[in-house]
């Protein structure tokens, strides 16, 4: 939703027509970038994956100059990592240092390897009455059980 408002915002700062918002936004609507698990979903530009329809859009509201077209697309990617960080990676990366220090883990245990001399311990909190290293049960958590890393 924060991607579509900021899209409009910028089209209408940058476009060189008189812009019918509704319009705007239903074009935005079609091109189904806040939606995951669409063709082109908003992860595409996180990676500076620029969509042929997105252009298209642009183009549509007369920002076909090259650099300007670059500039707008650098500060679209731009926000959307920035919305990425605030939003879904600094939360997540809260949550995974309660996690870890709720199983007693460590920096020094997950800079550890797995096939390093291991101390044994108990699995504390996690479900798990199984021994194992604390690597092991910080790579458990964080790639396994919608730890950290889980759904990346």
């Amino acid at each position: 939703m924060r991607l579509k408002i900021f899209l409009v915002k910028i089209i209408q700062e940058y476009s060189k027509n008189d812009i019918d918002t509704q319009e705007l936004n239903g074009k935005i609507n079609e091109l189904g970038m806040c939606d995951i698990g669409c063709l082109y979903d908003f992860t595409f530009l996180m990676k500076n994956q620029v969509s042929c329809q997105l252009i298209e859009l642009l183009r549509c509201y007369k920002i076909i100059e090259e650099k300007l077209l670059y500039k707008i697309l650098k500060q679209i990617t731009g926000r959307v990592l920035l919305e990425f960080k605030v939003l879904i990676w600094k939360p997540r990366n809260e949550l995974q240092i309660k996690e870890e220090k709720q199983c007693g883990i460590s920096d020094k245990d997950k800079r550890a390897k797995s096939h390093s001399n291991r101390t044994e311990v108990g699995v504390k909190n996690v479900g798990c009455k199984m021994l194992e290293s604390n690597w092991n049960k910080w790579n458990d958590l964080a790639f396994h059980r919608g730890g950290h890393w889980a759904n990346f």
